[in-house]
């Protein structure tokens, strides 16, 4: 796997098909938009503490997608588009993993 940041914002992932757990980098403050849309072999995504914000359809139609580990990050903005088509576990951030709140940001 390798992920292409730049600024702080990944902008490109290129997953293999046995990439289905995946750790974003340290350092990373944002994940762009679209960045693992129509990703059907992701299942979980750890996020670092450096993590802020996830863009529009980040994670649009990831149907496998049932957790975003968030326990590190301290404050999120998610854009409401970025989990759509996901599992219901993600879709509706029932499973998602954090210690400190966050907020959906409507587009």
């Amino acid at each position: 796997m390798e992920f292409i940041i730049t600024d702080g914002v990944l902008t490109k992932a290129i997953l293999e098909e046995t990439d289905t757990h995946i750790v974003i980098p340290d350092g990373c403050r944002e994940i762009a938009d679209d960045v693992f849309s129509q990703n059907k072999q992701l299942v979980q995504v750890t996020l670092p503490p450096s993590v802020r914000k996830i863009g529009s359809f980040a994670f649009y139609n990831c149907q496998n997608l049932q957790q975003i580990n968030l326990e590190h990050c301290q404050f999120l903005g998610i854009l409401r588009s970025a989990v759509v088509n996901c599992a219901p576990s993600v879709s509706g951030l029932w499973n998602v993993y954090r210690k400190k709140p966050f907020h959906t940001v409507k587009n």
